[in-house]
């Protein structure tokens, strides 16, 4: 998979793990509990969310490391 592809992959499972986390607190409903059960179909999404997010630190600490600067 392309570089750049897979971080507009990550920014995008990350946007979407937020929006899900602040719908959760201010309308008191969870988006993808309501879309996949509440069983096995919403985990793997919060793991698949999960994944992307160490992606993205990982891809935010390699960027610091070698230019000494975030993006």
């Amino acid at each position: 998979m392309n570089t750049n592809l897979l971080n507009k992959f990550v920014t995008l499972l990350l946007v979407i793990g937020g929006l899900n986390w602040g719908i959760v607190q201010l309308f008191g409903t969870n988006p993808v509990e309501e879309i996949f059960g509440t069983g096995t179909g919403s985990g793997v999404i919060y793991v698949i969310v999960g994944v992307a997010a160490l992606f993205g630190l990982y891809h935010l600490l390699d960027d610091t490391m070698h230019h000494g600067t975030t993006h």
